[in-house]
């Protein structure tokens, strides 16, 4: 599997933010994303009519054959002032021992994230990360996102529920790190599997942007 490594590691995004460094990327063995077709471009005018409810049923129903691929926002998604940053997905099981330990310690079985940077000069967020992971269960998606809200709760960040569409909620946080970089994550669930959006800003919060690109995400499942 050809892999694309982002310089920090993906299990710990929330806890670089909370102390305040950015996220980047340092890509290996990855290839530029194609550039997107008309038909994509299209796609964030029909997401939200897409949009489904989040499943109800307590079994597993996602596991490390899942096309996270085409969940995983793409560039047509973003303003056309952002650029491919970098990639990486893995599934838990085929990775070397030290690494498949530490992702097995989460519960994780599969996790793919896609990042894009600011291209240009021009004024909104810097960055946008984001994510899909799969977990072993319900119960421990359910475990690291109540785990995900206590550490930025003492960290004083704003957290609420925001409806992306009709009965499709999401967990937003608010946070302003050590470096004054002003970072909205937000978080979805569907059964076993949970998606982040990350979207950092310098002077204030995008929390339209990212559910805007979380209703993208969603519709996709």
């Amino acid at each position: 599997m050809k892999r694309r490594k982002f310089g920090l590691s993906l299990l710990t995004v929330s806890s670089v933010l909370v102390s305040g460094c950015n996220f980047g990327s340092e890509e290996e063995n990855s290839t530029e994303e194609s550039q997107p077709t008309e038909e994509e471009r299209e796609r964030n005018s029909e997401t939200t009519e897409r949009a489904t409810t989040e499943a109800t049923d307590d079994a597993p129903t996602f596991d490390a054959e899942t096309d996270t691929d085409s969940i995983v926002l793409r560039l047509s998604d973003l303003p056309n002032t952002f650029e491919y940053s970098g990639e990486r997905d893995i599934v838990t099981a085929e990775l070397e021992e030290a690494e498949q330990e530490q992702y097995a310690a989460k519960d994780i079985v599969r996790q793919h994230s896609r990042s894009f940077r600011q291209s240009t000069d021009s004024d909104g967020p810097a960055l946008v990360y984001s994510e899909v992971t799969v977990y072993e269960s319900i119960d421990d998606a359910n475990a690291q996102l109540t785990e995900t809200e206590s550490t930025f709760r003492e960290q004083s960040a704003r957290i609420e529920t925001v409806e992306l569409a009709t009965d499709v909620t999401a967990t937003q946080i608010q946070h302003e790190n050590d470096r004054g970089s002003r970072n909205v994550l937000l978080y979805y669930q569907r059964g076993n599997m949970q998606l982040l959006v990350i979207v950092s800003g310098g002077e204030e919060f995008y929390p339209d942007l990212a559910e805007e690109l979380m209703i993208a995400m969603v519709s996709d499942i």
